[in-house]
């Protein structure tokens, strides 16, 4: 009877750990097949021992560095873009005791010939003597991933080269006015006429407001080709102005202008050369012989529009007059560029006499959207 009733016992605990091991058994099967990975065990062979379903949807059953089939299917890259060896395939390198995470990123080609990019994980399994018995391998879906950061590289390498050819081509025009400049120049020492001398000087005086126009954008648009600093570009060109064109013993160029306004460089080049032909205007006109002033360029944010304030203490605009003829050009050219330019920003040029002190003087005022 002792016999029998330990008998029992044995078998009764025996059928006890047999179905706590087939409930560990498909508790584990249900966590793998649910797993959003693909995960699969190989023994040293590098045969399958146990697999779940979308590991299934990526192998026949061999590890891919073991089975000349599944290699074809299979490219791995190594980070900087060159192919890796199939002898150095993540399960290959786990079998020789290497541990692979967090991956090696491969282009895999399923059934339907399309191909998909995975992350393969590998790590070796070992004994209690430690050994190896075999590898397990992890696979996940990167192809979205991926295909995303190339699609950024492509069009950050595409906006570095657009970068490189704006730059160029912002550097010859440069070159072309200096150019230009030269040959004008030259062609004014050899004018006799007057009439034609003045028109040539006068040709030559904007060619070179427009060129320092262009150097000041460049230097402005260097770190970023969209966009600069209102503020920052508008004191660079007042001191380029001030160099070429002013008599510090008899005139004053101040430029007040906030900064931290962001200003599309488009914007930026017609609004430079609008300030210059003004600069240029009162330089000209408002000031006698013997008379000393000021002008003074404001710039500023007004809500969602953009301010430009361009004004003089000068001898003011002539009784009745409601416009100027900038630069000196005595069919109003300069003002015909200032109001296209204008329109080119969409938007108002007003012009007034400010109350400054007994000093009537002249005052521009453009207002166009941001």
């Amino acid at each position: 009877m002792d016999l029998l009733t330990h008998t029992a016992a044995l078998l009764i605990e025996r059928d006890r750990t047999e179905r706590e091991r087939q409930s560990s058994e498909a508790l584990l099967s249900s966590v793998l097949e649910h797993l959003p990975v693909g995960v699969a065990v190989y023994d040293t062979q590098g045969r399958t021992t146990r697999n779940n379903r979308l590991m299934r949807d990526y192998t026949n059953g061999s590890l891919p560095s073991a089975d000349n089939r599944e290699a074809s299917r299979w490219r791995a890259f190594h980070p900087d873009g060159r192919p890796v060896e199939r002898k150095d395939f993540s399960g290959a390198r786990a079998l020789r005791g290497e541990i692979v995470v967090p991956g090696m990123d491969f282009l895999h080609r399923a059934a339907d010939g399309t191909e998909h990019w995975t992350r393969v994980s590998a790590a070796p399994l070992r004994d209690g003597d430690g050994r190896i018995t075999g590898v397990v391998a992890v696979v996940s879906d990167i192809d979205a991933e991926k295909r995303a950061a190339q699609g950024l590289a492509a069009a950050l390498d595409e906006a570095r080269r657009s970068e490189l050819v704006a730059h160029e081509m912002s550097h010859r025009i440069m070159n072309s006015f200096q150019l230009l400049h030269g040959l004008v120049s030259m062609q004014t020492a050899t004018v006799t006429d007057p009439a034609a001398r003045k028109a040539v000087e006068q040709a030559f005086s904007r060619i070179q407001a427009m060129a320092l126009v262009q150097r000041r954008l460049f230097e402005a648009t260097r770190n970023d080709l969209a966009t600069l600093d209102a503020a920052d570009y508008l004191q660079r060109l007042g001191e380029s102005l001030t160099g070429a064109f002013i008599d510090s013993g008899r005139c004053t160029l101040v430029i007040d202008a906030a900064h931290g306004i962001p200003m599309p460089a488009a914007q930026a080049s017609s609004m430079g050369l609008i300030v210059t032909e003004l600069v240029l205007n009162a330089l000209k006109h408002a000031f006698g012989a013997q008379q000393q002033g000021t002008v003074t360029v404001r710039f500023e944010a007004c809500g969602g529009d953009r301010r430009l304030t361009v004004t003089d203490d000068g001898t003011g605009l002539p009784d009745g007059a409601s416009t100027v003829k900038p630069a000196g050009s005595g069919k109003g050219m300069g003002m015909t560029l200032v109001h296209g330019l204008v329109r080119q920003l969409a938007g108002k040029l007003e012009i007034d006499r400010p109350d400054q002190g007994g000093r009537p003087g002249t005052r521009f005022v453009l207002t166009f959207p941001a």
